[in-house]
């Protein structure tokens, strides 16, 4: 929609906006892409602080398994 703003400035000739909108527009893409690769490193953090091994009680005794075995036996 903000693409179609700054073709439809170029049409009536109105450079002040056709300055401004792709500035914004580059601006926009840089924030988004930070965000981006944030929210990736917060992930890959979360990831490494999960549990590797977990205690579970089968059969009347506690054992402690490996996390990603899940419920398989």
């Amino acid at each position: 929609m903000i693409e179609a703003a700054a073709i439809l400035s170029a049409v009536v000739r109105n450079i002040s906006d056709l300055v401004i909108i792709p500035i914004l527009l580059f601006f926009n893409a840089i924030v988004s892409f930070w965000q981006e690769y944030q929210a990736g490193n917060a992930i890959e953090q979360l990831k490494k602080n999960l549990a590797s091994k977990a205690c579970v009680f089968r059969d009347g005794q506690w054992l402690s398994l490996d996390a990603a075995a899940g419920s398989r036996r």
